[in-house]
């Protein structure tokens, strides 16, 4: 999670039911936030437990269907995705955003949850107050598809007909897990003691993926981001929506910014390079050439936000940002997949790495939770069959 915290303290394994505050006690983000991640925890199981898989309720569910006037649409209504709750307002599929060609194709639904804070959502602050106090947390998802493979298309019309999505991917449907697939790269530390003595939340992210890994790290768990507009109509450069000293002050001697959506990792540009004054951010002349269709797309996204980084490193390079930081070597194994959005956090106090355990430790994160709501066979027109694949309690 990206916010201003002190630290996580929530193991499952310790099976804690409860946070119970005492009296004349200092109160802290992190026991908060804890019992918050114990009825999360215990929300999300009885879910999967009763639910399944994923599944949807009869009469409310979010499918795949026809409209009056023959457009894929996804239904409103709602399902459940290894136990996350996921609802739908209900949405038409525009034809240019729809996979081309002849085959068939399988529509299913990523989600997941990520952190939003008072520069993504003015409404979280206080008028009285002023200031951000806390930041929520946000389901999303998105309706994704992949083509199936002619000697694939069999296999998944039996998963079809038999109204239940595979607990396990089977190999007639492609070897092992054909979703994202979930890191099990691992970083290395030469040690806990380190030359920081202040306490930090160290935050260590996969920006790019395999094969070429590229990692980005902050000193305060990457909680600096706001949200940002084009300067002008021709301009490449972009603005603070809600522009403020404060928010100038925390990018304005920041190594590297990143321009991203709040979903995806975008582009990371090295402020050595860039320009950042008075709430304007100026990207290089270099970096607009090799990601000229990166930043074209990107003006057509709803939201637009900025974060700060405090360091970027490749995996297996000379130069590791991190190592001379803390003093200590950061090292990552050779062998294992790194998706981008996975993470590390390094919890510092008075020097030392606490709650490490001395190993190799794989990121947070894990494969996303999916679900497949529907099939569409596409014989050249744009429309032409599509199967709801649905569930009932």
């Amino acid at each position: 999670m990206k916010g201003d915290f002190s630290r996580f303290g929530f193991d499952k394994k310790k099976r804690y039911s409860a946070v119970l505050m005492q009296q004349g006690r200092l109160q802290l983000d992190a026991d908060w936030n804890e019992q918050v991640q114990i009825s999360e925890h215990r929300t999300t199981a009885l879910f999967r437990d009763l639910v399944g898989r994923s599944g949807t309720p009869a009469g409310n569910a979010m499918t795949l269907a026809l409209n009056t006037e023959g457009a894929l649409c996804l239904t409103e209504g709602v399902c459940y995705i290894d136990g996350l709750f996921v609802e739908s307002e209900g949405m038409e599929l525009k034809k240019e955003a729809l996979p081309g060609g002849d085959g068939e194709f399988l529509f299913y639904v990523d989600a997941w949850t990520r952190e939003v804070s008072a520069s993504e959502d003015t409404e979280l602050v206080d008028p009285a107050i002023g200031v951000e106090t806390t930041v929520r947390l946000k389901t999303e998802w998105k309706l994704r598809w992949k083509e199936i493979a002619a000697g694939q298309a069999q296999a998944w019309k039996q998963v079809f007909s038999a109204g239940r999505w595979p607990e396990k991917s089977s190999t007639a449907i492609g070897e092992g897990n054909w979703w994202w697939p979930k890191s099990t790269g691992e970083m290395v530390l030469g040690g806990v003691e380190v030359k920081a003595k202040d306490n930090r939340l160290y935050r260590v992210e996969i920006h790019d993926g395999s094969p070429a890994v590229r990692f980005k790290w902050s000193r305060d768990n990457a909680f600096v981001c706001a949200e940002v507009e084009s300067a002008g109509e021709g301009s490449a450069a972009y603005a603070l929506k809600n522009n403020s000293v404060h928010l100038q002050e925390a990018f304005l001697d920041a190594p590297w910014i990143e321009i991203c959506t709040p979903e995806e990792a975008g582009v990371l540009l090295d402020m050595s390079k860039a320009q950042f004054e008075n709430g304007i951010l100026v990207p290089c002349g270099d970096c607009l050439k090799a990601f000229g269709a990166y930043f074209d797309t990107l003006k057509q996204q709803e939201k637009i936000i900025i974060r700060r980084w405090d360091g970027v490193f490749l995996k297996g390079a000379k130069e590791n940002s991190l190592a001379d930081e803390l003093g200590i070597e950061v090292e990552f194994s050779e062998s294992g997949f790194y998706r981008s959005g996975d993470y590390w956090q390094l919890l510092i106090r008075g020097g030392e790495v606490l709650n490490w355990g001395g190993k190799p430790t794989p990121p947070r994160g894990g494969g996303a939770p999916f679900c497949g709501p529907g099939q569409r066979e596409n014989k050249g027109g744009p429309h032409r069959k599509t199967r709801v694949m649905a569930f009932a309690f």
